[in-house]
Parts: C-alpha cells; structure tokens; sequence
C-alpha cells in the first residue's frame, strides 16, 4: 500500500511521457464487461525503490465493470506493476 501511496502523490510525474494505455474488449459476462488493457511508460527517476534507468516497461491491467441502468456501478482495477518492476530492474 505504501507503494500506491507513492505513486499516487507523484502522479504522472513519475513517469515521463506520461503512460500511455490501450485496451480492449475482453467479454461481457451478465451484467459485467471484462476490459484487458495495457499500460506502457518509463520512469522520469526513481520508482518504487528502483533506480533511474532511462528503461521502459509494459504491463497488464485489468478491469471488470459491472453496468447497471446504463450506468457503471461497480469497478475493479488492478495493474500488474510486479512486472513492471522486473523489467525496470532487468539487466
């Protein structure tokens, strides 16, 4: 959580150009549509403990939504910044 925090408080300054994400339509599934994306970008300095290293990384994201009267109701996300990680710490 920590790490989150951090991030949250840098904002896109940490990451220089700011990310850029794509994403598709996975399925829909009831009342819940399932979205793969991807997020690409590289650090502006240290992140997370990692040093600067001028790499950039790409990683998976995930969101399932679930829609109701039209209306997005209920959202989960999650960023697989694990992988991230490693390929900023790769050699």
């Amino acid at each position: 959580m920590l790490a989150y925090n951090q991030l949250l408080r840098l904002g896109r300054r940490a990451l220089l150009p700011p990310p850029h994400a794509a994403s598709s339509l996975g399925s829909t599934i009831g009342d819940r549509v399932i979205v793969r994306g991807e997020v690409t970008g590289t650090p502006a300095g240290e992140l997370f403990g990692v040093a600067y290293s001028g790499k950039s990384f790409r990683m998976m994201a995930i969101d399932i939504q679930t829609i109701r009267d039209g209306k997005i109701t209920k959202t989960y996300h999650m960023e697989n910044w694990l992988s991230a990680l490693n390929q900023l710490r790769a050699r």
